[in-house]
């Protein structure tokens, strides 16, 4: 491909291909509403295999990555999986040539292995130890007076110097592979901070970051443009002392948000609001300023991947949420530089008998066009016999058979979603080195076929939105743990188990007409101004509504907490519940009725906590200690729930879905994973299921081949984590 010079307004997007980009081109493209990898203008499977290799070894140096790799790679390859990810040494200056003797030798090394291997290079850009010791500057700085045990120095994303240096990196390495390897280049996925996953370093844990010297010089720039000068800044801070020019960013002991309000005042804390601001702003600019370099080097001729935008899976954050520094996903995700975001499944619950959660706004990135693909890093029997340490590892089957069990539910759910997948065998220690593992990719060879030829978008039932502007307002110091821990983080798991299709979005996409769901779920919806309030107000007149704690509580408009933006969005009037109650509701007689537990929610003293002014049709399906309405059913125009506080028990999923009109398959506890092609159900627990299909038909497996019955009803016998998966053959 030679250099093309573009003009005009195509400067902003792609300005010069300066690598030589030979080889298939790997794209996503969408067929039919449905984002596809695809080489040469051909689909092919979503299915990738990779392992983190390092310097052209594994972390393992023994020499057993040579033993354990080939084979995996055989396996994916025989079940039609085309493309390996492995994470490689990015090159960190002209005179580095360690790392490009080792993309060599691990090149080399692979190319032995398979000489026609196709690879995502997964490049490593962490600051080396004698570059920071060189510019300390640099670095990132925490709250803490030493630096954190157990935390790598790595440089900070404000780092003007830092983040060059980044740029630069990855367009030598681009360069450098292009020229040597370009017919086994399938595509580039920067990864960095932390585990490369792009959320600020030390954000799980309690203590404070962005101390150093470029967040401080990037906190002024960002201030300077948001107010313009002084005057609007200390009108806005409620402060008239402070100055763009020798502004500091928020100390600790500011930070700590030590009232009972699980969301921060923007008249108390507008400096909390804007740090969380600028923090997210700063990470999307990092990594827009890799994803540019990658379509300058590649233009559209190899796949960009990136992990990014883990809203579901941060939402509980001791520090909150914004301690991510991922909530300006959208204009990562609107942006023309990357095809496919990606995350490894949630770590919830992930394990036997438990379902799959995705960490991200997974349907805002299908209907941007872009892939998501779900990285499935189960810790099999093998890791949990080789004690390997990593997240999740609880999480692995016990045996040979308990694992296949997790990673036939992890394809189903995978499949229903239409999105991309890869094993990654974590330390490159063999994880899924047994043929008995790739079993269930074998199996659904036929399914994803058709799914491949006929792609079909999905359809959910219910919408699970957030507003990640919202996520701003969460205060530290535990004020997630007691709020969007169960409005959003758990929430996914009530939500599976109430057998309901959903798919999760950022607010926009409602909004902007993208989504048409028969419930809405308005899970992390905190801070809204009067024409989103309108909108939403308006939708919640032709689909049901469940308006969880805190929604519209922040007025944009007024910059003050309000409970008539409240009633303004949700209709229902409200007031502070009285001084003594908490959290923890008990349900009522009609609470019962529907399956809810006599109490639920945690004993925490927590503001807001709003009681409803409940009107005569209403029902009351839970109180506060005091006996005023927590959780309340309207039934005026379309069916809408207020809940009161954060926990929303699969009972009620369940009933509010039931007044949406939407079909349920079972009032027991399984796991759902629906496809227009096909249903799947995971049990949490052995049984013998009664599932109602809704129709009757020629119910069969489109993996195995049973036969189920015509149904409507069906009686299907399952293990504990056994996944069945139903396809009317009637009705296709």
């Amino acid at each position: 491909m030679k250099n093309i010079l573009f003009t005009g307004c195509m400067c902003a997007f792609l300005t010069l291909c300066s690598a030589t980009v030979g080889g298939k081109a790997y794209t996503v493209q969408v067929r039919n509403g449905v984002p596809r990898i695809c080489v040469d203008d051909k689909v092919i499977p979503s299915r990738i295999f990779g392992a983190n290799y390092y310097w052209g070894r594994l972390y393992n140096p023994a020499g057993e990555a040579d033993q354990v790799i080939p084979p995996q790679m055989k396996m994916l390859k025989d079940c039609g999986g085309q493309i390996f990810t492995f994470a490689v040494p990015a090159i960190w200056t002209d005179e580095d040539d360690e790392s490009r003797r080792g993309l060599v030798d691990f090149m080399d090394n692979l190319l032995k292995k398979d000489p026609d291997a196709k690879v995502i290079f997964r490049v490593r850009l962490y600051a080396p130890e004698w570059w920071l010791n060189k510019h300390p500057e640099t670095a990132v700085a925490f709250s803490t007076p030493e630096f954190p045990a157990g935390i790598r120095k790595d440089g900070s994303v404000s780092s003007e110097l830092y983040r060059r240096t980044c740029v630069e990196a990855l367009r030598r390495t681009i360069r450098f592979l292009e020229e040597r390897y370009p017919e086994h280049i399938a595509g580039y996925h920067p990864g960095g901070t932390a585990t490369g996953e792009w959320f600020s370093i030390g954000a799980h844990n309690q203590f404070f970051g962005g101390y150093d010297d470029g967040t401080r010089l990037a906190w002024r720039r960002f201030l300077k443009n948001k107010y313009g000068n002084d005057n609007a800044l200390q009108k806005a801070w409620h402060s008239p002392d402070v100055r763009l020019d020798t502004v500091e960013i928020p100390s600790p002991e500011r930070r700590k948000w030590t009232v009972k309000d699980a969301l921060i005042s923007p008249e108390k804390a507008q400096d909390l609001i804007d740090f969380a601001e600028m923090r997210s702003e700063e990470m999307a600019d990092m990594v827009l300023a890799l994803g540019k370099v990658i379509r300058e080097e590649c233009g559209r001729r190899r796949l960009s991947v990136l992990f990014f935008g883990y809203l579901w899976e941060f939402s509980a954050l001791w520090n909150g949420p914004a301690n991510s520094a991922h909530l300006s996903f959208r204009r990562v995700l609107d942006s023309t530089y990357f095809d496919i975001f990606c995350a490894p499944f949630s770590y919830m619950e992930r394990g036997y008998g438990g379902s799959v959660h995705r960490m991200a706004p997974t349907g805002s990135v299908m209907l941007a066009g872009k892939l998501w693909l779900n990285e499935d890093d189960t810790c099999t029997y093998i890791g949990a016999a080789l004690k390997s340490k990593a997240a999740g590892n609880d999480a692995a089957g016990t045996d040979a058979a308990q694992s296949k069990l997790l990673l036939t539910r992890n394809l189903a759910a995978g499949l229903a979603g239409n999105y991309a997948e890869w094993k990654l065998d974590l330390y490159g220690r063999g994880w899924f080195n047994d043929p008995l593992l790739w079993e269930p990719a074998h199996d659904f060879r036929t399914l994803e076929k058709e799914l491949l030829e006929n792609p079909q978008p999905t359809v959910p039932d219910v919408g699970v939105f957030i507003e990640p502007v919202s996520y701003r307002y969460i205060a530290g110091t535990g004020g997630a743990r007691v709020s969007t821990l169960f409005s959003v983080f758990r929430a996914r798991n009530f939500l599976s188990k109430a057998s309901l299709s959903y798919e999760q979005y950022m607010l926009d996409d409602l909004l902007s007409g993208r989504v048409h769901t028969k419930l809405n779920i308005y899970s992390g919806v905190f801070a809204l101004n009067g024409n989103d309030r309108k909108k939403l107000r308006g939708f919640a007149g032709k689909s049901a509504s469940i308006w969880c704690w805190g929604a519209g509580y922040v007025d944009l408009d007024t910059g003050k907490f309000s409970a008539q933006a409240v009633e303004e969005l949700t209709g229902f009037k409200v007031r502070p519940a009285a001084e003594g109650n908490t959290f923890k509701v008990k349900a009522t007689d009609a609470g019962r009725a529907i399956g809810l537990p006599a109490s639920f929610g945690n004993p925490d003293v927590v503001y807001p906590l709003h009681a409803v002014e409940t009107e005569p049709e209403d029902i009351v399906y839970a109180v506060y200690d005091d006996g005023s309405p927590a959780v309340v059913l309207r039934k005026k125009i379309s069916p809408a729930l207020f809940c009161g506080v954060p926990v929303v028990p699969a009972p009620l999923y369940r009933e509010m879905a039931k007044l949406a009109g939407i079909h349920q398959y079972t009032s027991r506890d399984l796991y759902l994973y629906k496809h227009p092609l096909f249903t799947a159900f995971c049990a949490p627990a052995a049984d013998r299921y009664v599932i109602d299909m809704g129709k009757r038909g020629n119910y069969v497996s489109p993996v195995d081949g049973k036969v189920f019955g015509e149904g409507p009803i069906l009686f299907i016998p399952m293990e504990k984590g056994e996944t069945v998966v139903i396809q009317d053959k009637a009705g296709k």
